[in-house]
């Protein structure tokens, strides 16, 4: 019941802000013309990975171009 509950409400609330959800997909492609999607692998529950799909928050390739490091 509870897997129920979860995929029904989860699918209302994607209803209800895909129109945000795509304004912001477009803003983030329009910014540099890069992927709206960052893919990544985390380690979850039991030390097994999973996929991560985010919005892309970051520059492109920004693991291979790394980060610089502000400590004071």
């Amino acid at each position: 019941m509870k897997r129920l509950f979860d995929i029904v409400f989860s699918l209302l609330g994607l209803i209800v802000l895909s129109p945000a959800l795509l304004a912001l997909a477009i803003l983030i492609k329009k910014e540099d013309g890069g992927p709206v999607f960052y893919r990544g692998v985390r380690v979850g529950r039991n030390s097994k990975p999973f996929r991560i799909f985010k919005f892309r928050t970051i520059v492109v390739n920004a693991e291979n171009i790394g980060g610089s490091l502000n400590c004071r």
